[in-house]
């Protein structure tokens, strides 16, 4: 593919994402005015700590999507006493969350190829046994019925995913899941005989293990769930 047809790819979500941000903001400060929404929030949100979030989210689908990375971890931190009212000073957390932010770099930029998509929001093919989606402020349902799943990379961002692979089947032993929540989840129902290995990396959220029924040893097949989320996480259910 031509470098300069990628370049208009990024380009194009980098646009996009930025016109989210700006509707979003607009409806946000509309519901302050009207009084929808709590007061105490509004010098929060329209603050330049959420500018570094904002900034941070614009970077993500781009070539400089390591320093988006970076703004959103420096927006969370920021943001963190005034969202939880728990008081803590920078300089306990700046090493730590550097670390932190640098290894995500590397996770996300070994395991992801992060571009744009042709549908701006979102696709899926089940044909080959592979899922792709990347929702923003939206969200998708799949029931995944092919007998060959290998693999699904999910990028949610204030959105979220839910994929129904109770009637799925793997050619292989091992399928892998691969995501990026980023105040948004996914849900997977999975079937009973399916063994689950979490690899993946939560800060300030989390993947639960909601399965009701779990028939140990009854399969060698194995879901494999790597990524980051970050005030975000997932969901693994048998229904």
């Amino acid at each position: 593919m031509k470098p300069g047809y990628n370049y208009l790819k990024r380009s194009k979500m980098k646009k996009l994402m930025f016109g989210l941000i700006v509707i979003t903001a607009g409806f946000l400060l509309l519901g302050f005015n009207m009084g929808y929404l709590d007061p105490h929030y509004k010098s929060i949100i329209f603050s330049w700590k959420m500018l570094l979030v904002a900034f941070g989210l614009t970077h993500l689908f781009t070539r400089e999507w390591p320093v988006g990375v970076i703004l959103l971890l420096a927006g969370a931190i920021l943001l963190g006493p005034d969202l939880t009212g728990i008081e803590y000073r920078i300089s306990e957390l700046l090493w730590p969350m550097l670390l932190i932010g640098f290894g995500l770099i590397l996770i996300v930029k070994k395991g992801f190829n992060i571009r744009g998509n042709d549908t701006a929001i979102s696709s899926a093919s089940t044909g080959d046994g592979v899922i792709e989606e990347i929702n923003i402020f939206s969200g998708q349902r799949h029931t995944v019925t092919t007998q060959v799943f290998q693999s699904a990379k999910l990028i949610n961002i204030f959105g979220g995913s839910e994929i129904n692979l109770t009637k799925a089947g793997m050619e292989k032993e091992s399928a892998t899941v691969e995501m990026i929540c980023l105040f948004g989840g996914f849900k997977l129902i999975i079937p009973a005989d399916w063994e689950v290995r979490v690899e993946a990396i939560s800060l300030l959220g989390g993947i639960a293990d909601k399965r009701s029924t779990i028939l140990a040893g009854a399969t060698t097949k194995k879901l494999v769930i790597k990524g980051v989320a970050i005030l975000g996480g997932g969901e693994i259910s048998n229904s």
